[in-house]
């Protein structure tokens, strides 16, 4: 199954676990777009300016950037590829047997494919990090360029007014292929629950690719 933008899941984790100061910079360079669609959504990463991991972490899950997840793999790694790699052997770690990444933001691409087991498996593996649950758990976060970006969390609840319990966080996904997807984790009666959803083929208003 095409996994879309969930497979930002796995960037998020993998760049804490292997990049123990958060407080690393990058810049932003044109090259880190050379693998990204013209559509994809983006967090707003103007070229030539600076920015910390942490700051990466968020533009990553909040506004779903590809821009920035391309950051983050050259950031920790150097390069995209070695850092696909070790999404890769992450997800051999985790028993995740029907998931292959071939990059970061999960644009359609062959051999890039996951399973709703897996992608719950990793999830609920991810949320036992703090520092990944905090930019999981988040609204909006402002970057240290003063660049504000936000998720879709709220809008979440707001839309769900009438439902017994609360969303704390919400992963998106959308490309033609993979259909719509979304990872969340919610409350219900005091007890969190994960909920992995893919291949919505449903007609509601999108921004775009791989929001």
């Amino acid at each position: 199954t095409p996994m879309a933008s969930l497979t930002k899941i796995m960037t998020t984790i993998v760049a804490i676990e292997n990049c123990p100061d958060l407080n690393k910079k990058v810049v932003y360079s044109k090259s880190m777009r050379s693998d990204i669609d013209f559509d994809a959504s983006l967090s707003g990463l103007i070229e030539n300016q600076e920015y910390t991991v942490r700051d990466l972490l968020y533009a990553t899950m909040l506004p779903s950037g590809a821009d920035a997840t391309n950051a983050l793999a050259f950031a920790v790694s150097g390069s995209i590829q070695d850092f696909v790699d070790l999404m890769n052997k992450k997800a051999i770690s985790l028993g995740m047997t029907n998931t292959h990444y071939v990059n970061t933001h999960g644009l359609d691409r062959d051999n890039h494919y996951s399973s709703v087991n897996d992608l719950f498996t990793l999830l609920k593996y991810a949320l036992n990090n703090n520092i990944f649950r905090t930019v999981f758990t988040s609204n909006e976060y402002t970057l240290s360029n003063g660049l504000v970006v936000s998720g879709p969390t709220g809008k979440f609840n707001s839309g769900l007014n009438q439902y017994n319990g609360s969303i704390l966080g919400v992963k998106t996904g959308y490309t033609k292929k993979a259909g719509y997807s979304a990872a969340t984790l919610f409350t219900n009666k005091g007890h969190e629950y994960i909920l992995v959803t893919t291949e919505g083929r449903d007609v509601i208003n999108h921004k775009g690719p791989n929001q």
